[in-house]
């Protein structure tokens, strides 16, 4: 994430190493949809996710589904949840990103890596 520091698995079932190795120590752009944001604790302890922290800004109740608007470090992600799932605004959570979704670009030409 651009400004802060985050470690994610790349898993090697997604990507060869050797495909990465131009990458090593420059800036790149993750993409993740909200969907494959997860609050729920099952999801914390997968070898496939990564954990970040976040403050939630905005819980957005729609039916079946919330909406957490958050902020980690300068980043602003919005995470898609169950309505089960209780959560408030000003909160500091944990989300898990299920890295087999990651998608990751090139800063400088914005092509695809992952």
């Amino acid at each position: 994430m651009y400004g802060s520091e985050c470690a994610l698995p790349i898993l090697p079932e997604r990507v060869s190493l050797q495909s990465l190795e131009a990458y090593i120590d420059k800036e790149v752009v993750v993409g993740i949809r909200p969907e494959h944001l997860h609050v729920e604790q099952e999801y914390m302890v997968l070898p496939t996710s990564g954990v970040i922290e976040a403050d939630v800004d905005l819980v957005e109740l729609m039916g079946s589904e919330t909406y957490l608007y958050v902020t980690c470090g300068e980043e602003k992600l919005i995470a898609k949840t169950i309505s089960r799932d209780k959560v408030t605004d000003g909160e500091r959570i944990k989300l898990a990103i299920d890295c087999n979704k990651l998608h990751i670009f090139d800063k400088d030409t914005q092509g695809v890596i992952v």
